[in-house]
């Protein structure tokens, strides 16, 4: 993976995603925010509507609609298969060993938060810029280094 056009990036759930998510879980039916959260932190790792990728946000809305096509999300995409500037994007590298941390270290939703807020400076997953999410790597690796020598 030598040339830019090939790095497969995280494209964060869109707002429509997130909104069509939680409209199925309002609806009367057998499908709750509990078990919702559980999905997703199957997939993630992290029990974070906004951890999701538009990939993994597609395949929880299909399920929640009764669709059982797919047993897994689509894969990622690479920079060259997105329309407009990718650039940007936060490496699909980099949001896995961080969602992999999270767990690692046993920290929940609202401690992942606070680290995200006071060191990256950011929200949530999805508000990760290419930058943010390689610095969110290298802070999340140092701590991890450290637990493991303590």
């Amino acid at each position: 993976m030598s040339t830019g056009n090939k790095k497969f990036v995280f494209e964060a759930i869109t707002e429509n995603q997130a909104w069509k998510i939680m409209a199925s879980c309002n609806q009367p039916q057998e499908f709750d925010t509990e078990k919702l959260y559980s999905m997703i932190h199957d997939l993630t790792g992290i029990p974070s509507l906004h951890s999701l990728s538009k990939q993994e946000a597609s395949f929880i809305i299909d399920r929640l609609q009764g669709c059982t096509k797919w047993n897994r999300p689509l894969g990622p995409r690479t920079i060259g298969q997105i329309k407009g500037d990718a650039r940007d994007l936060p490496a699909l590298g980099h949001i896995l060993f961080i969602r992999e941390s999270v767990q690692a270290l046993g920290w929940d939703k609202a401690h992942f938060k606070a680290w995200l807020e006071k060191y990256i400076k950011a929200g949530n997953l999805n508000e990760l810029t290419r930058e943010t999410a390689r610095k969110a790597y290298i802070g999340l690796m140092k701590i991890r280094i450290n637990k493991m020598e303590s």
